[in-house]
């Protein structure tokens, strides 16, 4: 019973993924990826743009076709070339790694992709309902580098401001926006913890009816993040400013 329980669930799966490879290949067909390319950059934007440019162009032929590997494959000769002829070698590095992050971002966010569709059916959610709770994240992170292109873009090309603007974006997007669907859904800000519940601390009745007043959960829980952790991260965070100042 088991077995053929799970062949059901992947005959599901499987309908999907082929339904939604049928979609990405006539994407590509008909020449979607071309298509964005050269109405992105035949706009007349100046070649410092260039790295948002691909990097929005990756995000929507990933998420309409459906793959991040094939996205690599049709814009990296169309990129690459084109970036060296308007930046130099200098904006090289700056475009593989927008190109392969908009990619990626495309195929995870997308609700054709393989992916998605494996994490949703094994998951045991409905699919739209997996591809909306993705969104949100992974729009905030794709804003943030949208802006730090920018600033790219008009000429701030240092790490020493892009990267940490990009974390205060991030911090203050994620608090901003977790209290406005708070605020949408009548939920505390910070939900409750077990121990919290268990202790008779938070009225979890008044929470049903939409009283969160008094009601939030505490942020105890960041007590127990390994110092360890922080360690790693801050090490990584000099690392990587060291090999930005050599590399200058």
């Amino acid at each position: 019973n088991t077995i053929i329980a799970g062949f059901k669930t992947m005959n599901i799966a499987i309908a999907i993924i082929v339904l939604a490879w049928s979609i990405g290949l006539a994407a590509e067909k008909v020449g979607t990826a071309e298509f964005i390319v050269d109405t992105m950059v035949g706009s007349g934007v100046p070649g410092s743009f260039l790295p948002a440019i691909i990097f929005v162009a990756a995000a929507i032929v990933a998420f309409t076709t459906g793959t991040s590997w094939g996205t690599m494959a049709i814009l990296t000769p169309l990129a690459i070339p084109l970036g060296y002829e308007l930046s130099g070698l200098s904006v090289l590095p700056v475009l593989i790694g927008v190109l392969f992050g908009g990619a990626i971002w495309g195929d995870h966010s997308s609700p054709i992709s393989d992916t998605t569709v494996m994490s949703s059916i094994f998951a045991g959610s409905d699919h739209i309902d997996h591809v909306n709770t993705q969104v949100p994240f992974a729009g905030t992170a794709a804003g943030v580098t949208l802006v730090g292109l920018l600033l790219y873009g008009v000429g701030i090309q240092t790490v020493y401001v892009v990267l940490p603007l990009s974390f205060v974006l991030t911090a203050g997007a994620v608090l901003t926006l977790n209290k406005l669907d708070a605020r949408r859904k009548g939920l505390p800000e910070v939900m409750p913890s077990v121990e919290e519940i268990e202790s008779g601390n938070v009225d979890i009745d008044a929470i049903e009816n939409g009283d969160i007043n008094g009601n939030n959960g505490s942020h105890a829980y960041l007590s127990t993040v390994p110092v360890l952790a922080l360690v790693v991260v801050a090490g990584y965070l000099g690392l990587l400013f060291a090999f930005a100042t050599l590399g200058g």
